[in-house]
């Protein structure tokens, strides 16, 4: 009875979790108070088993007839209007307008139209286009936006994709890349192993990666910036006559600490280096460096050489 016991207990930390509904719950369970019961018939074959291969095949016979608790479905897809309450599949396609109340775990996610999950997103790759919100935290090897998107949560990925706008409320964590396209808006930290942002971002926390190449569209902030090298550069565009302007953009930041740094459009009021080049238009009030180049057009308070 012990197998049993220990389904119907996982069975029930499921529905407290709100991982299966109500009437899953009451279904399975109600499925498996019978077959407790055909068990408790057959319990006298069980006493008559005295061989242990004989047991072992009463074992293997009883185990096959124990369903599984949760079973992934194929695909699920809605297109135009749609609303699910908890997704457990090997894919999920929405276009159009959907609502998930709950939880998504599935292999693929797609998304395009307006999308709302009220709780966590767990996934091989999440892909969504247009106006898409997590409540919950995201989890996924490949995460990609294109638009809108907002999670209230943690974002923990392999690899994070955004193009247009994106608000993180905790922090981004990124085992590769982080790729910037537009802006983005983060209310922890973020690490990666690389990070580039062609636009704008305003993260709460820290910046912590190996390398860092940021091309200035707009207002960017951030607590602190560190890592071994560090590029902050003002971006150019071409009009239809192939005209080159520069866009206007700007960084604040209280520290940036790497190796090789250069720094264009920004005030900070530390920096620290090996090799420091200040560019244009930089305000600074304390630099520490080994190596250092400062541009006839911005001002550094103090400085101090790295022994």
């Amino acid at each position: 009875m012990g197998n049993y016991d220990d389904i119907l207990k996982k069975l029930e930390e499921k529905f407290q979790n709100e991982e299966i509904t109500k009437k899953t719950y009451r279904s399975i369970k109600a499925r498996y108070e019978k077959r407790l019961q055909e068990m408790k018939e057959i319990s006298d074959e069980i006493e008559g088993i005295e061989e242990k291969d004989e047991i072992e095949e009463f074992e293997r016979k009883i185990s096959k007839e124990i369903p599984s608790v949760k079973e992934r479905k194929n695909i699920i897809k809605i297109s135009g209007a749609g609303k699910l309450s908890q997704v457990y599949a090997k894919e999920l396609k929405c276009s159009g307008s959907t609502k998930v109340e709950g939880n998504v775990d599935a292999y693929d996610v797609k998304m395009s139209g307006s999308c709302k999950i009220s709780g966590s997103v767990k996934s091989k790759t999440f892909k969504a286009s247009g106006s898409s919100k997590i409540e919950g935290n995201a989890r996924s090897e490949m995460f990609k936006t294109a638009g809108s998107c907002k999670i209230n949560g943690n974002v923990d990925c392999d690899e994070f994709h955004t193009a247009g706008s994106c608000s993180i409320g905790g922090m981004l964590y990124s085992n590769n890349k982080v790729v910037v396209d537009g802006s983005m808006t983060v209310g922890g930290d973020i690490k990666a192993k690389e990070f580039r942002c062609a636009g704008k971002f305003d993260v709460g926390g820290s910046i912590l990666s190996q390398t860092i190449n940021v091309e200035l569209n707009g207002h960017s902030s951030a607590n602190v910036i560190e890592a071994e090298n560090i590029e902050v550069k003002k971006m150019y565009t071409k009009s239809l006559f192939g005209r080159v302007f520069k866009v206007k953009g700007s960084l604040k930041a209280n520290k940036i600490i790497g190796t090789t740094i250069y720094l264009e459009d920004t005030t900070a009021e530390f920096v620290r280096g090996e090799d420091v080049t200040i560019g244009p238009n930089c305000r600074i009030d304390a630099v520490e460096f080994k190596n250092l180049s400062v541009h006839e057009s911005s001002k550094v308070k103090n400085r101090k050489i790295i022994k």
